[in-house]
């Protein structure tokens, strides 16, 4: 019986032979020296974190944080605001902070479909018994 050869034409205990002599190369030493290339980074980053300058905000942007919009909504309502337009700012950017306008939720799609069966049913029922009676 032949062994399956690879791509690279060695058989299977070749194969096993070579991944048995790689992993008896990779020792305890290496993985220790990872360790502490991996430690030595971290240390390195704590460092720099120390010693970046903290971050200040600009007056922009302490209004801009105290919105619960869009950095760049927020800051066009604002500037409406300075230009004394701030109906249309407003409605612009709850246009602009919406996906699709002309999508409502599942939820809502039900209630108005049961709501237009219902009215649908009453008309129905007003228009017979209003003809009945004639």
């Amino acid at each position: 019986i032949q062994k399956a050869r690879s791509s690279y034409g060695e058989s299977e205990d070749e194969i096993a032979s070579l991944m048995n002599s790689k992993s008896a190369e990779w020792s305890s030493a290496d993985s220790q020296q990872l360790l502490q290339d991996e430690q030595n980074e971290e240390r390195k980053e704590l460092e720099e974190e120390r010693t970046r300058p903290p971050e200040i905000l600009t007056a922009l942007g302490k209004h801009l944080a105290a919105l619960p919009l869009d950095p760049l909504l927020g800051r066009m309502v604002l500037l409406s605001v300075l230009l004394r337009g701030v109906e249309m700012g407003i409605s612009i950017a709850a246009v602009l902070s919406v996906p699709n306008i002309f999508v409502s939720p599942f939820v809502q799609r039900s209630l108005e479909k049961s709501a237009k069966v219902g009215a649908n049913d009453q008309m129905y029922q007003g228009g017979r018994s209003a003809s009945a009676s004639r």
